[in-house]
């Protein structure tokens, strides 16, 4: 049981280079297309040798031409493409062909997360030829040919999602199991209560009383894992008043994390944090935080400050109504919208109408700037470190910067935080991004995410035990004990 679709449901069909190892905990990496690889010493060069044998579901043979084209697709993509994931590879300055069997990807400067991106289930190789057939856009094609574990069967809109194992796979001892049935399940409880009574075998996230439950049951595996996701709520920073940090600040200030929590904690919980994950390299203590204006749950002096700076920036009686989008789904239109919106209305005196979307469009929505505030779940790094998700969404030519901020000196930290690798050095950075982004706020930060997975005592194979983060989509290991 699952939400949307996405690649914790669209992986399946494909394969990346490498894969993150489920069996010692998702801390080191397993080949998948790429049978080994290095990195030089510099860090500007990185070798993978392409796995031969290798069928896309058409039958086709995958080539390591494919693998360049579609690397090359990311991280130099052109006629207008646009690649979500291009920040992530801003400095890659080629991808080619290295003999019979290797790509070789150079970059113009070391980044010290490049692989752990490339183990992403996003990160994966398509067809040139049916990408060159269908001009460069694959969005027609309701599933590209891929060389996964998993093959395409049938889709049923807001229902679900059927694959069979690839019998053609390259590795023959995976898939363990014949079908995938990915029931789409909107709400966390639906989907707990689906595995709890046996609807379902597996869910990745459940709602808080459903873990509860299966906690109790001997029949049933559950755990709390940390994500690298946040709640967020988007600023539209380049239309007026959010292009004035003295707003943004203030809503930081006023608006209580701690409520907005509390009334969502029920069906996700998240923890008290700041511009990454709790579990993430450079976090603040939650102890910490919770003394820190605008983290702190004593408002009493962060209103002061937080009138103050909107009387500074000419709004003394509030503004409004602003445009406030959600998605759909319910919690998210029903629970946090409403709760934020008390927020800024209560504490600042900021009105606003609260305009409810189909999630798959929020993206799209933030990336045209055709919100003032924007409810939503996309501020999510792909790694313990967080520099890559800033770059990729709060600089001025991140890819996916859905808050259409820029400041050249938050970039500026964030590029050497890149290329630097003294633990001392890298805290340092850490504390100064973390306090410019107090003062900046592009964004608002709810919370990072603990995620719940729930499964019956049957399924086996995931080492969710083992598990330091979540990580979501890999189900080719997994086998059925009944």
């Amino acid at each position: 049981a699952h939400q949307g679709t996405g690649t914790l449901v669209l992986g399946h069909a494909y394969d990346g280079l490498i894969v993150k190892n489920i069996s010692d905990g998702l801390r080191t990496f397993a080949p998948l297309l790429a049978t080994d690889w290095a990195i030089s010493g510099d860090g500007k060069s990185y070798s993978f040798t392409i796995r031969d044998g290798v069928k896309f579901h058409d039958g086709t043979p995958m080539t390591v031409d494919d693998v360049v084209y579609s690397f090359n697709r990311m991280a130099l993509p052109q006629d207008g493409f646009v690649a979500p994931q291009r920040s992530f590879y801003d400095i890659v300055t080629s991808v080619k062909q290295v003999g019979d069997d290797k790509v070789e990807f150079t970059l113009s400067e070391p980044r010290t997360w490049l692989l752990e991106v490339m183990s992403g289930t996003s990160h994966v190789v398509y067809s040139r030829a049916q990408i060159e057939a269908n001009d460069n856009n694959l969005k027609s094609v309701e599933i590209p040919t891929g060389t996964g574990p998993f093959t395409f069967v049938d889709h049923l809109p807001a229902e679900k999602w059927v694959f069979d194992a690839n019998m053609d796979y390259w590795n023959p001892e995976v898939p363990y199991i014949d079908r995938l049935e990915l029931l789409h399940v909107a709400a966390w409880t639906d989907r707990g209560t689906a595995v709890l009574t046996g609807q379902a075998d597996f869910s990745w996230n459940v709602s808080m009383e459903t873990h509860e439950e299966g906690l109790k049951r001997s029949d049933i595996g559950t755990r709390k894992i940390p994500g690298f996701g946040a709640y967020n709520v988007n600023f539209n920073n380049k239309k007026a008043p959010f292009d004035d940090k003295r707003v943004r600040k203030a809503i930081f200030l006023a608006v209580s994390k701690q409520a907005l929590q509390a009334a969502f904690g029920r069906n996700e919980p998240m923890k008290l944090t700041g511009w990454m994950s709790y579990a993430a390299e450079g976090a603040s203590s939650i102890e910490q935080l919770g003394t820190t204006p605008g983290y702190r749950e004593d408002k009493t002096e962060d209103l002061i400050t937080a009138k103050a700076l909107m009387a500074e920036a000419g709004y003394a009686d509030g503004f409004g109504p602003i445009d406030l989008v959600v998605s759909s789904v319910a919690p998210h239109s029903e629970i946090l919208a409403p709760v934020f919106q008390d927020e800024l209305k209560t504490k600042l005196g900021i009105t606003s109408k609260i305009r409810v979307i189909e999630r798959s469009q929020l993206g799209q929505n933030a990336l045209a700037g055709e919100y003032d505030i924007q409810v939503t779940t996309a501020f999510s790094s792909p790694t313990q470190d967080p520099s890559p998700m800033w770059m990729q969404r709060l600089t001025c030519e991140g890819s996916q910067n859905q808050v259409h901020y820029c400041n050249p000196e938050f970039d500026t930290i964030v590029s050497t935080l890149n290329v630097t690798s003294d633990p001392g050095k890298r805290a340092a950075l850490f504390a100064e991004a973390k306090a410019f982004l107090d003062e900046e706020n592009p964004l608002y930060v709810i919370g990072f995410t603990n995620h719940l997975p729930m499964w019956r005592d049957y399924v086996k194979g995931m080492a969710m035990e083992q598990r330091s983060h979540t990580h979501w989509g890999e189900l080719t290991t997994v086998w059925l004990d009944r």
